[in-house]
């Protein structure tokens, strides 16, 4: 009896869950977009940053989309064997005749590490938000899937689960940000807009150059890092001030924002990208949960954020408990149980 409870405390609440989530994204509201007497900044105000190391031919389709919007600048960041391909490639005619007043530069490290790169291009950038207390906006990231690509017969399981990946992913973003301000754990690492006061603060760059985990320097999981900074900085006096600046997370969810990237088309590459999130997701949990803020800071200013990562770290243990409790109830309430499995699958068919 105690077996079949468990499922139909679960069913409850998934369902409540479910609700709630479905709630929130309808109460997500997107940031107005400004007339061009109101902006404070345009598309001539950018320096994109771009950390590459072996880049494959789709590199100069993004750069003449890049262009196309007339940035202030374009810093391509690599290292030294890949230098002499990366200048050649911005040399290109596809390049150069899509150039209007946009400086591009190659800055060459002598070593392939994304966080350095990062910081060797930010040091680097002259670019100078609408609303001046926002200091870092997401937006929502779609899958680009070539069009050779686009057929059933071509088309792989790994991309097919990558893009389902991705769509949940979206979804969730307008239910963390209307329910708190957040977003789900952390902006997508393939493109954030942040302020260059923030990114060229010296605090920031050491900590983000030496970051450590279990003893090992850090080099991927820069999204994170950056994230949680922005966001929970204020309450962590780095600076040694009494009331640091505290900035908000800016979430523009519209398809004029959207940006796509590519998907893993084999399982090498799909299972690789599983790892990298799911290990840089683990660290970002249990640093925040356990760490730098702890639990009482991190639910003070981010409640639902809070909330559905404890959730998620608890989510092995209770799918082991879940399928132990169904065995159970099916050996003794069989009928029962699989009314249960079928409306487990129903909700989670739903969920996505």
């Amino acid at each position: 009896m105690a077996a079949a409870l468990f499922l139909i405390e679960s069913y409850l609440y998934d369902f409540t869950e479910r609700i709630m989530s479905q709630r929130y994204a309808k109460a997500y509201r997107s940031f107005p977009i400004p007339t061009p007497e109101e902006r404070l900044h345009n598309v001539s105000d950018v320096s994109l940053i771009v950390p590459a190391i072996n880049w494959d031919e789709s590199f100069t389709d993004c750069i003449a989309t890049w262009l196309s919007n007339n940035p202030l600048e374009i810093t391509i960041v690599t290292i030294e064997s890949h230098a002499a391909a990366a200048r050649a490639l911005v040399a290109a005619d596809a390049i150069t005749s899509a150039t209007i007043d946009t400086t591009i530069q190659v800055l060459v490290l002598d070593h392939a590490n994304k966080r350095d790169q990062l910081v060797l291009a930010i040091n680097a950038a002259q670019a100078p938000f609408q609303q001046t207390d926002v200091g870092i906006v997401g937006g929502p990231i779609a899958s680009h899937v070539p069009e050779e690509r686009q057929d059933p017969a071509v088309i792989t399981p790994w991309e097919v689960a990558a893009l389902r990946i991705r769509q949940r992913r979206g979804t969730a973003m307008h239910t963390f940000f209307a329910a708190d301000g957040s977003t789900n754990f952390t902006l997508p690492g393939c493109t954030m807009l942040l302020r260059a006061e923030i990114l060229k603060d010296a605090v920031l760059q050491r900590e983000f150059t030496n970051d450590n985990w279990m003893g090992v320097r850090q080099d991927t999981g820069d999204d994170s890092f950056i994230t949680s900074y922005v966001l929970f900085q204020h309450l962590l006096h780095h600076h040694g001030e009494e009331n640091p600046r505290q900035w908000k997370l800016g979430m523009q969810l519209i398809p004029e924002a959207g940006v796509h990237t590519g998907i893993a088309t084999n399982s090498t590459k799909f299972a690789s990208q599983m790892k990298r999130w799911s290990r840089s997701g683990l660290r970002f949990r249990l640093t925040c949960l356990f760490y730098t803020l702890g639990l009482r800071l991190f639910w003070k200013s981010y409640p639902y954020m809070v909330r559905k990562m404890a959730e998620g770290m608890m989510t092995p243990v209770l799918t082991v408990l879940w399928f132990t409790a169904w065995f159970i109830t099916l050996r003794n309430h069989p009928i029962f149980a699989c009314l249960v499995a079928l409306r487990e699958l129903g909700l989670k068919g739903q969920c996505r």
